[in-house]
């Protein structure tokens, strides 16, 4: 009969060495695809970091985004997220191309765990990128309409195929 003090003494190489998560037994199983949604409460501005030392920007804290390259397999995206002891809590799928999803890593007061989750997830062949959820501190820094040649009122539209949502129906020929 194996003890507990056994499988213990039999694992720590293995999560010394990096090729197991002692966390893995603890996550969710990670979707194939991003998920559809993103919780309200990622837009809470008490979760929002302002003067981090490595980003001069405002981002979400303990959020990490993720997207994975189109091939990888379910199994290399669990690992690649258990790797950061991290929880989807969300996505944004995209049509015709890997989607992105939103990735809560463990609290940490410095911020520092952000970083390193995102270095550790770049690192991987499976990952084409990782990084902060940025806010922008502008909201309306897209509406620039008269900003010289080629950007004047007249050249700015809205192509309702292209924004989100569901595509509309033209009428006519």
């Amino acid at each position: 009969m194996t003890t507990r003090r056994a499988v213990i003494a039999a694992a720590m190489p293995l999560v010394l060495y990096g090729l197991i998560n002692p966390y893995a037994a603890l996550s969710q199983v990670v979707p194939m695809s991003a998920p559809d949604s993103v919780p309200n409460w990622l837009r809470a501005p008490s979760l929002w970091v302002t003067n981090a030392a490595r980003v001069s920007g405002r981002f979400v804290r303990d959020l990490v985004l993720v997207r994975f390259i189109q091939d990888a397999t379910q199994v290399q995206r669990q690992n690649a997220i258990d790797l950061v002891s991290g929880t989807v809590v969300g996505g944004v799928p995209f049509e015709g191309m890997e989607g992105v999803y939103y990735v809560q890593v463990p609290p940490d007061s410095t911020n520092e765990r952000v970083f390193s989750a995102i270095a550790a997830l770049q690192s991987l062949g499976q990952v084409e990128d990782a990084l902060p959820d940025l806010i922008s501190s502008d909201e309306f820094g897209y509406l620039r309409p008269n900003d010289g040649a080629g950007m004047q009122r007249a050249d700015w539209r809205l192509n309702p195929d292209s924004a989100f949502g569901q595509p509309r129906r033209r009428r006519g020929p």
